[in-house]
């Protein structure tokens, strides 16, 4: 069997910036610059058609979901559009897609974790091209296997984490949202599930799956918040948590109330064990640090 040529968008991102630490050396990736290859452009398919990969590993997302509302022309190019041309070149080429999708294709208020069968229902316009993404996947002819998860965070670019340890260096008082509730899921998971997905991909035809991968144990923000002060902090003296309504904390985005996904079918179907997000996060802070 010949080592699949991959070719990974969104190599800049918290994802792709694991994913190549972890697995440059086990692939050939190629793994061109934003500049090199931009998907808000109409263009960006002519080096695809040069590199002739047999796996296309779509990390490459508009991810501000607040920005999202107002900059919904770039989101929905960046998001769908750009997929849809994707997926009609795995058509054409026979070419087998990795895709990255989002809790916020769902809309859930009860307490409960989301299975990969659970009715899609975004709530804010990032969800809305997430969700249009899919659907133009799903609805192909190409091999593929979408990666669903939820709160990304890694010691790179911009996620929660970072936000928290840095707004807590210029203010000793922080306000978190307490009611919104989902699994913090670090890129060096989704970076082992991605290695899996390549290596089920290349030994097998006909494959059109769709997973939940996220970390176990659900939390809120305010929890999710307090853990990254005492794990950054440690002994030294730390700012004050105080947790607050989301009604409280005007966003232009609408968030689920519980968007927890389950990770079962993943688990089951490569025999691999999820790990709590607790450890992967104190990993992280120690690399921040």
């Amino acid at each position: 069997m010949h080592d699949p040529k991959i070719l990974l968008l969104g190599s800049s991102g918290q994802i792709g910036k694991a994913f190549l630490k972890k697995y440059k050396s086990k692939f050939k990736i190629f793994s061109p610059s934003r500049k090199k290859m931009d998907l808000s452009k109409n263009n960006f398919l002519n080096l695809i058609y040069k590199i002739k990969p047999s796996i296309i590993v779509n990390l490459a997302a508009y991810t501000n979901v607040e920005k999202a509302e107002i900059e919904k022309k770039k989101t929905k190019q960046i998001n769908y559009l750009s997929v849809k041309k994707l997926v009609r070149y795995c058509e054409t080429n026979e070419t087998k897609l990795i895709h990255i999708s989002s809790d916020y294709i769902f809309k859930s208020n009860k307490k409960r974790l989301i299975s990969e069968n659970e009715k899609k229902n975004p709530i804010n316009f990032y969800g809305y091209t997430k969700y249009l993404s899919e659907n133009a996947i799903i609805n192909s002819k190409i091999n593929y296997i979408i990666l669903r998860t939820s709160w990304v965070f890694s010691e790179h670019n911009n996620n929660f984490v970072k936000k928290i340890i840095n707004v807590s260096k210029v203010n000793k008082i922080l306000k978190v949202v307490n009611d919104e509730y989902s699994k913090p899921t670090s890129a060096n998971l989704l970076s082992d599930a991605i290695c899996l997905s390549i290596y089920f991909l290349q030994k097998n035809n006909c494959i059109q799956e769709v997973f939940n991968v996220a970390n176990k144990k659900v939390t809120s923000r305010y929890s999710y918040a307090k853990k990254i002060i005492n794990c950054y902090y440690l002994n030294q003296k730390k700012p004050k948590i105080i947790p607050i309504n989301s009604k409280d904390f005007k966003t232009l985005a609408k968030r689920s109330y519980y968007s927890a996904l389950s990770s079962k079918k993943f688990e089951k179907k490569f025999n691999f064990k999820i790990d709590n997000w607790h450890n992967d996060l104190k990993k992280v802070i120690r690399r921040i640090k």
